[in-house]
Formats: structure tokens, C-alpha cells, sequence
């Protein structure tokens, strides 16, 4: 990433006009808030990113952009000039980050796959109260302001500080919060993409309830790794702005509140008296989930694109891997799956119990193996 200045009195905000009338942005990814945004004079997909501190691109996206004054269009709203960075190589797509986010009156809609920008914010109701942690983080040119949504959460009943995080796949916590679940299913070797220390490697879990306020969800996954308590520890040093809703004395940010938790609601972030004041947290629990697939359910393999030949490289296994079990080795290629080309297979593959037929390029041999498809990570 760029280097980054820190900030000893607030910065001020991101220059941001509102539209007059409500807008609704389409995902263009599945189950993803990632939306194709104007970006200079170019429009780019940016990942609406609540637990980023700063809106950033990727390195082949900037070329030829100023990223100290850089205007975005979201729809009709308008922010900038602002000061972006560069994001690490982490497979990532760019991400508007908490510097505009936290500006903006939104609500998530994962059924729906969009977003809404509101014309203004509604009166805060009784939902659970958002703190903003200062993220330590100013533009290189002149300061910006890159507060972190923090919700209060328990896990398994322990309270839990957790920055709100709409771009992250999974709900991550600290090691002493993971290593304190019962013992019960794991899974090492689980990979996450980040914004803050690249791509890195996790152990989950499931834990058997996770609750915001009143709403909870049960058997929800949970990842635990050294990069992300060191980012945790990172954010919590930096003399945290804190709101209503959190003691004043307050333990170190505890995890990532993320999409594993989140998508099972809709989420709002237009309640509030502004921007910083009064801010609470709305949670609409949708009434089915048909909207996501269970999470670890497959084969047991990491794989990344193959051209020559064509398919998917098997780079790694999962602790829990059926494809090792039945005889895939690290560097074959996946060329098909039940006779379809291996980009173009859907995931899950198939539901538990059931078997697929790999067909496997591994140096000059071709072969065809049938393949168990199990929950990798069962409910405790």
C-alpha cells in the first residue's frame, strides 16, 4: 500500500454531495457489494468496504489517475476530490473504503444484491449503537478523516468489539476468542484475501452463536489468524474516537464483523442525527435464506487458473480435503468436473454425499477421478 500519514486532530471529511432522491446500485458480483463505480474518467468496480479505512485501487487500475484528487460518482453522488491508495496484491478488487462509507446513509440488501444510497439519514432508532475507532489514516496530500464502524457483539455469550466489515467474506476474531470455543470442527489452510496484510492463510470454525443486539446467527463461521490479530492490535492502538454504546474504558477490537454474519439481514446504515452522531446499526432479518449456499462445502482444494493446460492448478489442500483422499496430488490440473471445463463448474459442485468426476491433467497423463463432495465444516 501507499504510505499513509497519520492524524493527530480529526481530518476533515471527504468532500461528498448527496442526491435528492434515494438510488439503488446493482451488485456485479454474487453476493458481493462490489458495484461499478466512476472513478476520474473511467469507471471501475470497487467493493463497498466498511472495514477499509481508506478508498484504494489496484496498481493495474490507476495507471494514468491522480490519486491525490481523485472524484467518484456513486450514481448520482458525488464524492472527491480525495486522496486514494494502492492496494496490496491480494486478488482484491478496488475498494471504497469508511473514508466515503461512513458518509453515506446505506443500506445493504443481499437478496435484492444491491445497495441503496438515501437522499438523507433517518431518525436513529432503537438498534444497536455504532462507535467510530479513528483508523489512524490521512491522505498523502492533506488530511482525511477514515473512521471504522465498531458494533458491540458477543460470541457464545462474551461481548466482542467488532469492526463492521461489509467487504470481508468471513467474521474474523482474535486467536483468545477462537482457541476459546469448545473443542469441536476445524479447518486450517483456509485463505483470505485482504486489503491489510495480503493474501493469508486461517483456521475456521463454527461457533454456536454470534448475536449483534437482537439479532443472532447460529453455527456461523469464524476464522482466527496471526495477521488479522496483528491488524486488530494495529487499529486498536491508535487512540480510537469512541461513541455511545461503548464503556469508556474499552478491551482491544476483538474481530471483523463480516458478510458471514451479515447477509443473513438487511443492513442498514441510514439511521443517525449525521454522519458521526447517533449512528445505529439495523438489522432486518430476511424471513429465508436463499440467497447464499453454505460455506465449506467441497473438495478440499485451493486452485488457481491454469491456461496451459487449460482448467484449474491444484496448489493446496484444505486439512479436510476429499480430492487429496481420493488421489489428486499438488500440481494437477483440473480440466473438467462431471465433463464440464473446471472454470465453468458451479460451487458448491454438488450438495454433501454426492460424488463428481474430476478429469486431471497431471503431466502428460490424463486421468478421471470420482470425488466425494462433503461439508467441510461441520455444525458443532
Amino acid at each position: 500500500m501507499a504510505a499513509l500519514m497519520g492524524c493527530g486532530d480529526p481530518c476533515p471529511q471527504v468532500p461528498l454531495r448527496l442526491q435528492q432522491a434515494p438510488i439503488s446500485l446493482p451488485w456485479t458480483a454474487p453476493d458481493r457489494p462490489l458495484t461499478d463505480i466512476g472513478v476520474g474518467d473511467r469507471t471501475l468496480p470497487l467493493l463497498f468496504d466498511t472495514g477499509f479505512p481508506r478508498t484504494s485501487l489496484r496498481a493495474s487500475d490507476a495507471g494514468g489517475l491522480d490519486l491525490g484528487s481523485l472524484v467518484l460518482s456513486i450514481g448520482e453522488v458525488r464524492a472527491g476530490p480525495l486522496s486514494a491508495g494502492l492496494l496490496l496484491d491480494s486478488g482484491l478488487p478496488g475498494v471504497l473504503g469508511s473514508d466515503v462509507l461512513h458518509q453515506l446513509p446505506l443500506v445493504f440488501d443481499a437478496r435484492a444484491q444491491r445497495t441503496l444510497v438515501l437522499a438523507a439519514f433517518e431518525p436513529p432508532r432503537s438498534a444497536p449503537a455504532i462507535a467510530f475507532a479513528d483508523s489512524g489514516l490521512c491522505g498523502l496530500d492533506e488530511g482525511r478523516l477514515s473512521p471504522l464502524f465498531v458494533v458491540r457483539g458477543e460470541v457464545e455469550g462474551s461481548p466482542v468489539d467488532f469492526v463492521l466489515d461489509s467487504g470481508s467474506e468471513a467474521t474474523l476474531v482474535r486467536r483468545e476468542i477462537f482457541g476459546g470455543l469448545a473443542a469441536r470442527p476445524r479447518l486450517e489452510g483456509v485463505l483470505v484475501a485482504s486489503g491489510f496484510a495480503g493474501t493469508f492463510s486461517a483456521e475456521a470454525t463454527r461457533a454456536r452463536r454470534i448475536a449483534v443486539g437482537e439479532a443472532e446467527v447460529v453455527n456461523a463461521p469464524v476464522l482466527s489468524s496471526p495477521e488479522a490479530d496483528s491488524e486488530l492490535d494495529r487499529l486498536s492502538s491508535i487512540s480510537p474516537i469512541r461513541r455511545e454504546g461503548l464503556a469508556k474504558e474499552q478491551p482491544p477490537l476483538g474481530g471483523f464483523l463480516g458478510r458471514s454474519f451479515l447477509r443473513e439481514f438487511r443492513v442498514s446504515l441510514s439511521e443517525g442525527r449525521g454522519a458521526l452522531s447517533e449512528r445505529r446499526l439495523g438489522l432486518e432479518r430476511f424471513d429465508s435464506q436463499d440467497h447464499f449456499r453454505r460455506d465449506f462445502v467441497g473438495i478440499g482444494v485451493i486452485t488457481s487458473e491454469s491456461a496451459d493446460p487449460p482448467g484449474l492448478r491444484v496448489a493446496a489442500f484444505l486439512s479436510v480435503s476429499p480430492a487429496r483422499e481420493a488421489g489428486v496430488k499438488l500440481g494437477d490440473t483440473i480440466s473438467t468436473v462431471d465433463g464440464t471445463p473446471a472454470q465453468l463448474a458451479p460451487y458448491p459442485l454438488a450438495s454433501p454425499g454426492s460424488r463428481v468426476i474430476l478429469g486431471l491433467r497431471r503431466g502428460q497423463q490424463e486421468l478421471q477421478l470420482s470425488v466425494e463432495v462433503r461439508d467441510l465444516l461441520p455444525d458443532p
